[in-house]
């Protein structure tokens, strides 16, 4: 019996036929795990010294940098950002009760009141040590920078709005125009 005979393919037939077998080897999974802080914090939950807040605190530093970076998907993040978040409640419960009995008042300390109105001035004391969830913008450096460097420096930002070329920050002024945004304010 004949055996059937597979076509002869062309040097740039095989090219491409290597080339899909990669893309669909590469895009069938991730490249990255989950962060190593995240793994070191679960290694030291197994041994017993989960209760310590440093290494809660690298494994949160260690998960945002692999979010930030585009390490890990929307999906992974969510999933282990909750884990700590509970590991942070666990850590510091009543965080809302905890931020309450801490508050004083500016008066109390000075010892008068001199507004008429009976209004005092509300200050919260340090929580150095306690871990506190928040979302915070895509932007670098928000909080040592301005607005405008901050949007016109994030990853993404400059992805979908091009700012590289004039057309781009055009788009990124008229956007903080529509916000309300004073350019002088931005700068």
């Amino acid at each position: 019996p004949k055996s059937p005979q597979l076509p002869v393919l062309t040097p740039s037939q095989l090219h491409h036929q290597r080339r899909n077998r990669l893309r669909s080897y590469y895009s069938s999974g991730s490249f990255y795990g989950s962060p190593v802080a995240y793994v070191a914090y679960r290694l030291a939950a197994q041994k017993r010294w989960h209760d310590n807040g440093d290494l809660l605190w690298l494994a949160c530093v260690g998960l945002s940098d692999a979010h930030i970076h585009s390490r890990i998907d929307m999906a992974g993040y969510a999933h282990l950002s909750t884990d700590l978040r509970t590991q942070c409640r666990r850590l510091f419960p009543n965080d809302i009760v905890d931020r309450v009995d801490k508050t004083i008042y500016a008066e109390t300390l000075v010892g008068s009141n001199n507004n008429p109105n009976g209004e005092r001035t509300q200050l919260t004391l340090s929580e150095n040590g306690r871990i506190l969830a928040d979302t915070d913008y895509r932007f670098f450096l928000l909080r040592h920078q301005s607005l405008l460097n901050a949007m016109l420096h994030s990853n993404y930002v400059a992805s979908r709005l091009q700012v590289w070329n004039n057309q781009g920050k055009q788009v990124l002024y008229e956007m903080l125009a529509k916000m309300g945004f004073p350019l002088e304010e931005c700068q």
